[in-house]
């Protein structure tokens, strides 16, 4: 029966965990860890304690990790969700423009400042970036960017590649964390 109980908790463990972003994959083995090791401890008096709390080991607030977006660096990995989705418009240009960006915990809208790097073909960053603030669009050229966010309100950012498609409006939806 131990070998069937044991079988369960490690499917339910991989099948929890291959929906999960990094931090929520920290945040559920530490969990299992906490309340296995509690169970052990506990063995006898019937009972068991989780440790819930988390502890962000990346936070640009406490300086853990530097963040600049003015500066061609890559993140890795990378902060919150970066993704694009495309729109025709009328004058074929290929453009840039905001999306939906949101506070990636509370899923609040949120204002922001991009910075796109473009990327050679040999994989580094070209340091002069095309710089987005407010709700403008920007015409600039197809091809690959490293994104770098950052939120007016607060120190919330995103990071990530994109792949800016010919021709249509490319909007950047982001998850600030």
């Amino acid at each position: 029966m131990a070998a069937l109980g044991k079988i369960t908790v490690i499917s339910l463990c991989v099948l929890s965990l291959s929906a999960c972003t990094s931090s929520d994959q920290s945040r559920i083995l530490k969990d299992i860890t906490d309340s296995a090791i509690g169970s052990v401890i506990n063995t006898g008096t019937g009972g068991s304690t989780t440790n819930s709390q988390v502890t962000d080991t990346r936070s640009t607030n406490g300086g853990k990790e530097k963040f600049y977006i003015t500066q061609a660096t890559v993140h890795e990995p990378d902060f919150g969700d970066v993704s694009i989705t495309t729109a025709k418009n009328p004058s074929g240009l290929t453009e840039a423009a905001f999306g939906n960006i949101v506070h990636k915990d509370s899923n609040g809208k949120m204002a922001a400042t991009v910075y796109l790097f473009p990327v050679t073909s040999e994989g580094f960053l070209v340091r002069q970036a095309v710089t987005m603030h407010r709700d403008l669009v920007v015409v600039l050229n197809s091809g690959k960017y490293y994104l770098k966010a950052q939120s007016k309100q607060d120190k919330l950012i995103a990071t990530g590649f994109v792949d800016i498609q010919k021709g249509v409006t490319n909007k950047l939806n982001l998850g600030l964390e």
